[in-house]
């Protein structure tokens, strides 16, 4: 599970249609809550169980959102935070606490006999630190080890989705200076570090797929991430949305985190045995 070169790097690549399997399971609807951090996480958590071990597990979203000190709640929060609780914590199955899109006080009590089922080894940023990662990166974490986070700052041409490639329009995306650097569709290894972005605003947490190829509104060419969101199945392209890749376009490409899974009834872990 250690990434390639990055001319081993194919141009299209997609959990969610990897040889004729889905490893992402079913898109999820976060509802009235502004739970997409721990959504978002939690599916990268049930992809790479998967990955990692071979077995589907459905997990519960409502037990963290309820007893995770580290978060808001429905009020917000950060999938990194989430990974950390879960690196002493646990979540639980799907079954055990069913998703209701909101929490209660001294909730989290009525989950304590629910038995453990996943956790995480550890949590952290690709390429190490914030802001250390790139487009290469990023994709070679994809390839090696399953789909990681997207936080990005969700405004109106998200909102206003309905299917396409998602690019900044009305100015450069950070750390762009010209025009003709969108039109480089070479794979890049600068970090948003190196291109001097220090800080970027996120709004909305999602999870990154794949890659691959499309064409901007010109017929042109355009590297995309195949992102899934959190807003059910007839959002978007079937839960999905397409955001330009290699540009940091929103912000999505500054802020990425990931997770090595346990899974406590799976058996043996694949980098295990």
């Amino acid at each position: 599970m250690s990434p390639g070169s990055i001319d081993s790097l194919p141009e299209e690549f997609d959990w969610s249609n990897f040889r004729g399997e889905d490893f992402t399971g079913p898109v999820r609807d976060q509802g009235a809550c502004g739970s997409c951090y721990m959504v978002a996480t939690n599916t990268m958590l049930e992809s790479r169980i998967k990955l990692w071990y071979g077995k589907d597990r459905e997990l519960s979203t409502q037990m963290p959102l309820q007893c995770n000190f580290l978060t808001e709640g429905c009020h917000g929060g950060w999938g990194l935070l989430y990974g950390y609780f879960l690196e002493s914590y646990h979540t639980v199955a799907y079954d055990a606490a069913p998703y209701s899109a909101k929490t209660e006080d001294d909730g989290c009590k009525r989950f304590k006999d629910a038995p453990k089922v996943a956790s995480v080894e550890a949590t952290y940023y690709v390429g190490g630190a914030y802001g250390a990662m790139s487009e290469e990166a990023i994709m070679q974490e994809i390839r090696a080890r399953g789909p990681i986070l997207y936080d990005f700052n969700a405004g109106g041409d998200f909102m206003t989705y309905n299917s396409g490639i998602l690019m900044e329009m009305n100015k450069l995306p950070a750390g762009c200076d010209t025009e003709e650097e969108l039109t480089d569709r070479s794979i890049h290894s600068t970090s948003q570090e190196e291109a001097g972005i220090q800080y970027q605003k996120l709004t909305h947490s999602t999870l990154v797929v794949g890659w691959g190829v499309g064409e901007d509104q010109s017929g042109d060419p355009v590297n995309y991430w195949k992102v899934r969101n959190s807003y059910g199945k007839s959002w978007g392209e079937k839960g999905y949305f397409y955001v330009r890749r290699g540009h940091n376009d929103y912000g999505g490409e500054g802020e990425n985190a990931a997770v090595i899974p346990i899974c406590y009834d799976c058996g043996t872990r694949a980098d295990q045995k």
